[in-house]
């Protein structure tokens, strides 16, 4: 009997022991393939740092500001400007500018990677990360995308060292003076940690209501209170420059597809996730979705620009927030699937492709 107990116990041990292999060689498989696809990734950015200078419509200004970089200037990206001086100096104007790029290039694929491993599905959140990002926020923008970027680091930093959070902060600021918007991040975080279940439920649509009803509050506080000190007035200086382009208007459309996106994904997970409890990058990334939700709508109100910029930056957020409904969901087979849908509709709808063989192609 004791022999046959010794024997159950060692198969039971060496099936263990088997999958315990299997998973161990499934993961270094995932990650490997996930590596490659990071070096393409590098690969296609580093690409369209060649690309035409004027062929996109933020890198001509990109280019003005690195040519007019002052050690006297009071502007809020002082990493930008410190590396523009540094580089002209040494290297000269237009491939100087190149290098500059590159630079934020690399720094930006350091971080793509970093934080993209850390998700439990890697190769999907770096699909979803590129179709929902990469054109807007790398090829195009890619001082606001590096500065987002360094934002989505800092989630983990949340629950464990908040001052840490708001040293990588106030880093994304000094990349792009846009990231100020993300000193809220904490205090919405804190908000959704201290509330149960039903007030989570609830919460798209009071975001949805408070951006709606306070968006004239908030406009007068913007132009009128901050304008009165120097860091104030810049920050209101950025927001009038938004709230000048009236002629997106007619084009802001608060019930668009990626505000519905952020709805469908925040039920989802609510959902698959249960009972369980929130993480603390969960949490982070469901105070980002709000915000995203809170700037479509404020911005169709009262500054159609920040219903395009922001929304823009914080929607990278997706792409560790979906990969999480892949971690809860039952039917595993679905749930990749419906990842997928995703990751079309977002393709079709930015081009990325088709943006990346243009910038070859020029």
């Amino acid at each position: 009997m004791i022999t046959i107990l010794k024997y159950k116990k060692n198969t039971m041990n060496n099936i263990e022991l088997c999958n315990n292999k299997i998973i161990i060689r499934k993961r270094k498989t995932q990650y490997a393939a996930f590596d490659i696809l990071c070096y393409l990734l590098l690969a296609v950015m580093i690409l369209c740092d060649f690309r035409n200078i004027f062929a996109t419509i933020d890198t001509p200004a990109y280019f003005s500001s690195y040519m007019a970089a002052r050690l006297s200037s009071n502007s809020l990206e002082k990493t930008y400007v410190l590396l523009s001086i540094l580089v002209r100096n040494i290297i000269g104007d237009k491939a100087g500018f190149r290098v500059v790029l590159i630079i934020y290039s690399l720094v930006s694929w350091i971080l793509i990677k970093r934080i993209m491993k850390k998700t439990e599905y890697p190769i999907i959140a770096l699909l979803l990360w590129f179709v929902i990002s990469f054109k807007i926020n790398i090829a195009i923008q890619i001082r606001s995308g590096l500065a987002t970027l360094v934002m989505l680091d800092s989630l983990h930093d949340l629950g464990v060292d908040w001052k840490k959070h708001y040293i990588k902060i106030l880093f994304a600021v000094m990349i792009h003076s846009s990231a100020i918007l993300f000193v809220f991040i904490y205090p919405v975080y804190y908000l959704i940690k201290k509330q149960n279940r039903l007030f989570l439920l609830i919460l798209p649509l009071l975001t949805i209501i408070s951006a709606w009803l306070f968006s004239n509050s908030i406009h007068i506080f913007l132009t009128r209170l901050l304008s009165q000190n120097t860091f104030g007035g810049r920050i209101a200086e950025r927001f009038l420059l938004f709230n000048s382009a009236q002629y997106l208007r007619s084009y802001v459309n608060p019930f668009n597809r990626f505000s519905l996106a952020i709805v469908i994904i925040y039920y989802l997970y609510l959902y698959f996730v249960g009972a369980k409890p929130f993480s603390e990058l969960q949490i982070g990334g469901l105070a980002v979705m709000m915000m995203s939700l809170f700037c479509y709508f404020f911005g169709a109100k009262s500054s159609p620009m920040i219903a395009y910029r922001y929304p823009e930056m914080l929607n990278q957020v997706l792409a560790i927030m979906t990969t999480g409904i892949v971690v809860y969901a039952k039917n595993k087979k679905l749930a990749v699937i419906l990842v997928f849908f995703f990751i079309i509709m977002a393709e079709m709808h930015y081009h990325n492709i088709e943006y990346i063989i243009q910038c070859i192609m020029r």
